[in-house]
C-alpha cells in the first residue's frame, strides 16, 4: 500500500517537473522569436540594432551625422566595440 503511494508521489513529481521543463523551453523560443524580430543589421555601424535613424528618432540630438545618431540610437556593448574595430 505504502509503495503505491511512493509511486503515485514520485509519479506526480515527475510530471510537474517535466511540465515545468517544457514550460521553460517553450518560453525560451517565444524570447528569442521576439528578440530576433526586434533587431535588424545596422546601416552606419556594425551589430544588431533596434531603433532606426530617422529624422524623427534622430531630431532629439540635434544636428549630428547619421552613424552618430544610430550609435545614440543603439547604445550597447556590442555597438560600442563595432565602432571602435572600424575606427
Amino acid at each position: 500500500m505504502e509503495n503505491n503511494i511512493l509511486k503515485w508521489v514520485g509519479g506526480m513529481i515527475l510530471l510537474v517537473v517535466s511540465f515545468y521543463v517544457l514550460f521553460l523551453i517553450v518560453n525560451q523560443q517565444i524570447q528569442d522569436r521576439k528578440l530576433k524580430r526586434s533587431q535588424f543589421p545596422c546601416s552606419y555601424i556594425e551589430g544588431k540594432c533596434t531603433k532606426k535613424a530617422t529624422y524623427k528618432n534622430c531630431k532629439q540630438f540635434g544636428s549630428v551625422p547619421d552613424h552618430v545618431c544610430e550609435f545614440k540610437l543603439n547604445r550597447d556593448l556590442k555597438t560600442i566595440q563595432g565602432l571602435e574595430s572600424s575606427l
